[in-house]
């Protein structure tokens, strides 16, 4: 897949999760999480979903 495209999806999904949780969304890597404060917060907050190929994605 070409970084093109790669952007292409993640903005995608950015604008559906923003738009079906009728809120802001950020979408961070795992390992840009430093603070372990906001690591737990957002442990505690995430949820599963699924992309395109059915292979499960933690949000």
């Amino acid at each position: 897949m070409d970084i093109k495209t790669e952007i292409s999806k993640r903005a995608n999904l950015f604008t559906n999760l923003c738009i079906s949780q009728c809120r802001k969304v950020d979408m961070l890597t795992d390992s840009s999480i430093k603070n372990p404060y906001l690591r737990k917060n957002i442990d505690a907050s995430k949820f599963l979903i699924y992309d395109g190929q059915r292979k499960k994605k933690i949000v």
